[in-house]
């Protein structure tokens, strides 16, 4: 009996998989498991079928459910076909670490070395999900200190869903929110730095378009589904790992240094750092092993 209605069970699935529209499959999945797992348990104890074999072990193990969405974010024809189509792919490698799109993220750029790092909020923190090569950014190490010196900025930024640019010139883009809290209080000026597509840049960090559609995406999600902002840490290179460099002497000897105790409470705790600004200086607060989401602690 037990395995009867074992394999009926799992007839009944194939077959409203097959005829189930996309969207209603997952819930099918649901609704299924307890029927499943009923019949896997078979007969109670008291029951004459010991004569009877044992029911095959089988588990029905819907996915994990996309994080509700409760903020609207901006949007466009061409940012939601983007999104569309880098999804599907997303999803998969999220579900592969048991995780719901529009989980929390973290942006880590890194000039020397060219690339941007994506982190995704796992069980023990956040964790790397992807590396991107940074096309093109104008400029050298050092910040963006005024309007027209080309430079890419280094700091901590917090990005937040008006920040999303889903009709850019180069594809899609987010803006950094350069100058924040710091970099005003040191009278730096400046305008519309982004992360964008294309390859081509004056004082921003250009991915080209099939990376921003990734990135882009998973801000977007991630905001989508609450998170409050997501942290950029933005440096001139890494200061942990074993490519990790000192701060070293010369005129940003003060700001990398701020720049590496934040890189380093990160990679220390797995969450994105949480600053204030103190009189232009980024002052990093180590926060407690078990705050949770911390990645809308960025100076603004």
């Amino acid at each position: 009996m037990a395995r009867d209605a074992g394999l009926l069970v799992a007839s009944l699935r194939e077959r409203l998989l097959v005829m189930a529209p996309s969207m209603m499959r997952r819930a099918l999945l649901v609704l299924l498991a307890p029927l499943a797992l009923c019949a896997c348990a078979g007969p109670p104890p008291d029951a004459p079928s010991a004569s009877e074999e044992p029911a095959s072990d089988l588990r029905l193990v819907p996915p994990p459910e996309p994080l509700p969405v409760v903020v609207t974010t901006p949007s466009s024809a061409r940012s939601r076909v983007a999104i569309e189509g880098v999804r599907p792919r997303l999803e998969v490698r999220l579900y592969l670490r048991n995780l719901p799109w529009g989980s929390p993220v973290f942006v880590r750029t890194l000039k020397r070395e060219a690339m941007l790092e994506l982190y995704v909020e796992g069980s023990k923190g956040y964790e790397l999900f992807q590396s991107y090569p940074i096309c093109t950014f104008s400029g050298t190490l050092g910040p963006k200190t005024r309007q027209g010196d080309e430079q890419a900025p280094e700091g901590i930024y917090a990005i937040r869903p008006e920040q999303l640019h889903p009709t850019s010139r180069y594809h899609l883009a987010f803006n950094l929110g350069y100058p924040n809290r710091c970099e005003r209080a040191l009278g730096w000026t400046g305008s519309a730095l982004m992360v964008h597509g294309s390859c081509v840049s004056i004082g921003c960090y250009a991915m080209g378009n099939d990376a921003i559609e990734e990135i882009y995406a998973m801000l977007d999600a991630a905001l989508a589904a609450g998170q409050p902002a997501v942290t950029v840490l933005a440096l001139p290179h890494s200061f942990t790992g074993e490519e990790a460099a000192d701060p070293g002497a010369g005129p940003w000897n003060a700001l990398w240094t701020q720049l590496a105790k934040a890189d380093r409470s990160f990679h220390a705790t797995r969450i994105p750092p949480k600053t204030r600004c103190e009189g232009g200086r980024y002052v990093v607060e180590t926060p407690p092993a078990d705050s949770g989401l911390a990645a809308s602690a960025a100076t603004e």
